[in-house]
Order: C-alpha cells, then structure tokens, then sequence
C-alpha cells in the first residue's frame, strides 16, 4: 500500500505542469514582485512564453495597471509590451509608460525606478539599432540601385558596339 502511494505521488510529479495565465504574475522566482530580482525573473518568464500566454498577460498587466496606477503594475506592462518578435510588442508605449514613471518628481521607490531607467535605456537602444539598421540598408539598396543603373549602361555600350562590328563586318571593302 505505501508503494501504490509512493509510485502515485512520484508519478504526479513527473507529470509536466503547464503553466497558466493566472501564474504570470507569480513567476518571479519566489521574489516579490515589486522588486528588482522579482522583475528581472518576471522579465525571463516572459520571454518564454507561448503567444496565447502573453497575450493573457498583456491583458492582466493592463487591467493592473490601469486599476492601480502604481509603479510596479506600471513597469511590468511595459515588460510586457517590450518583448520582442510577438503580437503584444508596443515598444513606443512601453517607452510612454516608462518616460511617465521616470519624469515624476519623487519616485516612491529608487530600486524600481531604476530599473525602469534601465529598461527605457534598453528600449531606447534597441530603437537606435533599428534606426542605424535601417539607414545601413537604405544606403545599400541605393547602392544596389547604382550598380545595376551601371550594369544597364554597360550592356547598352555592349550592344552598340556588337551592332557597329556587325555593321562594319556587312560593309563591302
């Protein structure tokens, strides 16, 4: 009988857990949320979720955000809406969200707002890289373009003097 118990509960345990939306903002490593360790984990949790899970969690994070107005909930929106490559990803409110929180005057706590300066950081490199991306291939499209516009030239100067041999060849002597 205590086998049967045993084998049942080591079975219950190798069993996969599959997390839910409602734990979304629980994984934060045993941490408070509000802290600097409970967000990064928050932050890790993200990043390893399915669409279907941040889609939940965006939506629990803007229901918390607008119920509270507080920092914390304010700050794992944005975390939310910064991660990249998903449906949910809204870099620029997460910007708004953050430049809000560091532009007051007295921030209530100094560890969250600068992780919230970190994060803004973060965001604002990100965008700078897409922007420097974005010029580099804009330069190499354009480069691109003269070189074919040089190709084009050359196949027409090839072409004139294919048919000027043909004429001269066809000229009696």
């Amino acid at each position: 009988m205590i086998w049967l118990a045993a084998a049942l509960l080591i079975g219950c345990e190798l069993l996969p857990t599959r997390t839910t939306t409602s734990d979304a903002d629980n994984h934060t490593g045993g941490q408070r949320p509000d802290t600097f360790q409970g967000l990064v984990q928050y932050a890790q949790w993200l990043r390893k979720q399915t669409p279907e899970t941040l889609k939940t969690a965006r939506g629990e994070a803007e229901q918390r955000a607008r119920a509270s107005g507080g920092a914390t909930d304010q700050v794992r929106l944005a975390l939310v809406l910064s991660v990249p490559g998903t449906s949910v990803h809204d870099e620029a409110r997460a910007r708004a969200l953050l430049e809000k929180l560091l532009h007051e005057s007295s921030p209530q706590d100094p560890g969250l707002h600068a992780f919230a300066a970190m994060l803004a950081a973060n965001l604002e490199d990100r965008q700078w890289v897409r922007e420097r991306l974005q010029r580099r291939l804009s330069a190499e499209r354009q480069h691109r373009e003269r070189l074919e516009h040089k190709l084009e030239e050359l196949k027409d100067i090839e072409q004139q003097l294919h048919r000027r041999d043909q004429t001269d060849a066809a000229a009696p002597r």
